[in-house]
Protein backbone atom coordinates (compact mmCIF):
# COMPACT_ATOMS: atom_id res chain seq x y z
CA UNK A 1 0.00 0.00 0.00
CA UNK A 2 1.22 3.55 -0.64
CA UNK A 3 2.82 5.05 2.47
CA UNK A 4 3.55 8.66 3.41
CA UNK A 5 5.80 9.23 6.43
CA UNK A 6 6.05 12.80 7.71
CA UNK A 7 8.41 13.80 10.50
CA UNK A 8 10.04 16.93 11.84
CA UNK A 9 13.77 17.45 11.53
CA UNK A 10 13.92 18.94 15.05
CA UNK A 11 12.04 16.04 16.68
CA UNK A 12 13.65 15.55 20.08
CA UNK A 13 12.10 12.11 20.55
CA UNK A 14 12.76 10.38 17.22
CA UNK A 15 15.67 11.79 15.21
CA UNK A 16 15.76 11.64 11.41
CA UNK A 17 18.57 9.07 11.52
CA UNK A 18 16.00 6.52 12.68
CA UNK A 19 14.40 6.72 9.25
CA UNK A 20 17.58 6.42 7.18
CA UNK A 21 16.72 2.98 5.75
CA UNK A 22 13.03 2.71 6.56
CA UNK A 23 12.04 2.71 2.88
CA UNK A 24 13.49 -0.82 2.67
CA UNK A 25 10.61 -2.05 4.83
CA UNK A 26 8.01 -1.03 2.24
CA UNK A 27 7.28 -2.76 -1.05
CA UNK A 28 4.82 -0.24 -2.47
CA UNK A 29 5.09 3.46 -3.19
CA UNK A 30 6.74 5.26 -0.29
CA UNK A 31 7.40 8.91 0.47
CA UNK A 32 9.40 10.27 3.37
CA UNK A 33 9.03 13.94 4.18
CA UNK A 34 11.52 15.44 6.63
CA UNK A 35 10.27 18.91 7.50
CA UNK A 36 12.87 21.47 8.60
CA UNK A 37 12.39 23.41 11.86
CA UNK A 38 9.52 21.16 12.98
CA UNK A 39 9.51 18.86 15.98
CA UNK A 40 7.58 15.81 17.14
CA UNK A 41 4.15 17.14 16.13
CA UNK A 42 4.47 18.46 12.56
CA UNK A 43 0.72 18.08 12.04
CA UNK A 44 0.20 20.65 14.82
CA UNK A 45 3.22 22.85 14.12
CA UNK A 46 2.49 23.26 10.39
CA UNK A 47 -1.07 21.99 10.01
CA UNK A 48 -1.74 23.58 6.62
CA UNK A 49 1.51 22.37 5.06
CA UNK A 50 1.12 18.84 6.40
CA UNK A 51 -2.55 18.76 5.41
CA UNK A 52 -1.65 19.72 1.84
CA UNK A 53 0.95 16.94 1.72
CA UNK A 54 -1.56 14.38 2.91
CA UNK A 55 -4.30 15.49 0.52
CA UNK A 56 -1.87 15.49 -2.41
CA UNK A 57 -0.69 12.02 -1.48
CA UNK A 58 -4.22 10.68 -1.15
CA UNK A 59 -5.13 12.16 -4.53
CA UNK A 60 -2.47 9.99 -6.09
CA UNK A 61 0.41 12.43 -6.13
CA UNK A 62 2.79 9.92 -4.60
CA UNK A 63 5.98 8.67 -6.17
CA UNK A 64 6.55 5.17 -7.52
CA UNK A 65 10.05 5.06 -6.00
CA UNK A 66 11.11 6.05 -2.48
CA UNK A 67 11.22 9.84 -2.26
CA UNK A 68 12.94 11.93 0.37
CA UNK A 69 12.06 15.58 0.61
CA UNK A 70 13.86 17.99 2.91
Amino acid sequence: APTLLITGEADGSVGPEVFARIHEAFTGPFEFRLLPRLGHFPHREAADEVGEMIVGFLRGGHEREPAIQR
